[in-house]
């Protein structure tokens, strides 16, 4: 399986144009609460995503992340103009950290696979190449610094195991 590990931290406009770019092809994003204290002084974005919520799990795993004898509460939205304009709030991608914000941003296609996905205190993302080329990406975010890399199948990969309605 092929990824694009980005290099550098989309800000600024490459990450609102990265935003949109993941809005052709994906209609869900994930934010992750690992505990309740974060919950609290995230309340207001998840306040102000209410109206976009589809889903919400308690889960082990997301994009980028695999938890052992834990579990962590995933929240999926509906990728749409109004979710955007809350995601660019942050101004950039590692700005998804607690305890300001929930964690991890994630998008998933309509089938409910991760087409990126980001561990944000680990300064970590990749885009799942084959929703997303390198051709394809370098296109509509020219900004936007990445390597493509072949990973075992799943390596990093962990979906949630319902992040479809």
């Amino acid at each position: 399986m092929k990824i694009l590990d980005i290099l550098e931290e989309p800000k600024g406009t490459t990450y609102s144009t990265l935003l949109r770019a993941m809005a052709e092809r994906c209609n869900l994003f994930s934010l992750v609460i690992r505990n309740s204290r974060d919950a609290d002084k995230a309340k207001s974005i998840l306040t102000s995503l209410l109206p976009c919520a589809r889903n919400t799990i308690q889960s082990d795993r997301w994009p980028g992340t695999m938890l052992i004898r834990s579990k962590a509460t995933v929240h999926f939205y509906e990728l749409n103009d109004q979710s955007i304009q809350i995601l660019e709030q942050t101004k950039r991608l590692y700005g998804w950290i607690s305890p300001q914000y929930p964690e991890d941003l994630a998008f998933y296609t309509p089938a409910g696979k991760c087409c990126l996905g980001s561990t944000a205190h680990e300064e970590d993302s990749y885009i799942i190449a084959s929703v997303f080329s390198a051709d394809d990406i370098r296109k509509k975010v020219p900004t936007l610094k990445t390597t493509v890399r072949e990973i075992e199948d799943k390596e990093r990969i962990y979906e949630p195991t319902m992040c479809r309605r």
